[in-house]
């Protein structure tokens, strides 16, 4: 097997323990043995459990990211991140029951940041350059209140109305959605 054919072996057999296992209680010799590889080859890989979480959530938004920006409307690209959160709902619930949620938390924060940041840049490169000195802000704000609500609806099992809500953050992208008025 190739190397990067174990590090995403190693990754896999993460998220099938996960189903059955409280992430905390994972350790990388139970993680080596569902794999049936050695302790120095998953070091070789990673360098902990953490590390590989990040490389999975770092690969569901790489190719969340990539099919974002493939597309030409901006609320289909929003759409479709919202779409990826649903169908990793039951990963994120996962992680949100770890010691580790916090650092999780900070770590899709920023993954969702970034996944905005870059479908702007490509969708409206003018609105981009003009919101440059206040991007880093109001992309880190929009992240951490969307994380904040998805998770909510995972906490109570709720499904997200991924329509609705794309369509309201797009309004709230394009300042259609405002509470106060000048």
């Amino acid at each position: 097997m190739e190397a990067a054919n174990k590090k995403q072996y190693i990754s896999d057999t993460y998220v099938l323990l996960l189903q059955k296992t409280p992430g905390d209680k994972i350790t990388v010799k139970m993680l080596i043995d569902a794999c049936g590889l050695s302790r120095q080859t998953f070091y070789y890989h990673f360098k902990d459990i953490i590390d590989v979480v990040e490389y999975i959530l770092h690969s569901i938004l790489v190719d969340t990211t990539r099919k974002c920006s493939d597309v030409d409307d901006p609320r289909t690209a929003i759409r479709l991140f919202l779409v990826m959160i649903e169908e990793n709902r039951r990963l994120v619930k996962r992680l949100e029951d770890t010691s580790h949620s916090k650092d999780f938390q900070r770590y899709v924060a920023h993954g969702i940041a970034e996944t905005m940041q870059t479908v702007l840049k490509k969708k409206e490169p003018k609105t981009y350059a003009t919101l440059m000195p206040d991007i880093d802000f109001l992309f880190s704000f929009f992240s951490y209140g969307l994380l904040g609500h998805v998770l909510e609806q995972i906490e109570h099992n709720q499904p997200l109305e991924i329509d609705c809500l794309a369509d309201q953050l797009y309004r709230i992208f394009r300042g259609e959605m405002m509470v106060f008025d000048n």
